[in-house]
């Protein structure tokens, strides 16, 4: 008895990829037609980037799906800043992809936890700062209250955060 999951195609070869902004391109190079067979799906932008063979299918990739997540490096666990006064956040910048190293991040305070994290989004620490710099330069708001779950996250196309740290207040 034939598995029911085996699909036969004579003309075609079929890989189905759905992670990395990979696309499946027929022997003859276009896209392949997601109405031909109603288990494949395509991404809803065309196809306008370089492709390379690999014997009869012809993979691509979107260099605008790229994405790079910049580890932060500081704050660290444990770390004590103090609202008001200036500290460095940090992020890692080896391995950026060469597609990505023109891009810019945002970065952000948040606090909590699990499901209860919550943002500033409204008042970046940073904003539209060259990923490869590597850090900036802020200052926690003054009226910013003591806790000790604060968190920053560096955001470009995707977003890092760093771990937990305290602030203090002492105003």
């Amino acid at each position: 008895m034939k598995s029911p999951f085996i699909l036969r195609l004579p003309t075609t070869l079929l890989v189905l990829l759905s992670v990395g902004g990979f696309l499946l391109t027929s022997i003859s190079g276009t896209p392949l037609n997601p109405h031909s067979h109603p288990q494949i799906h395509s991404h809803p932008r065309s196809n306008p980037f370089s492709k390379s063979s690999l014997g009869s299918v012809t993979l691509a990739r979107r260099d605008s799906e790229i994405v790079y997540n910049p580890p932060v490096t500081y704050p660290t666990k444990g770390t004590t800043i103090t609202a008001g006064r200036p500290f460095t956040v940090t992020w890692n910048t080896k391995g950026v992809p060469d597609e990505k190293k023109s891009s810019a991040v945002n970065v952000v305070l948040g606090h909590g936890r699990g499901k209860n994290e919550h943002l500033d989004n409204a008042h970046p620490l940073a904003e539209k700062i060259p990923i490869m710099e590597g850090k900036i330069h802020a200052v926690i708001p003054q009226d910013t209250p003591s806790r000790g779950d604060y968190f920053v996250v560096v955001m470009g196309d995707s977003a890092n955060k760093s771990p937990t740290f305290t602030v203090v207040n002492h105003r």
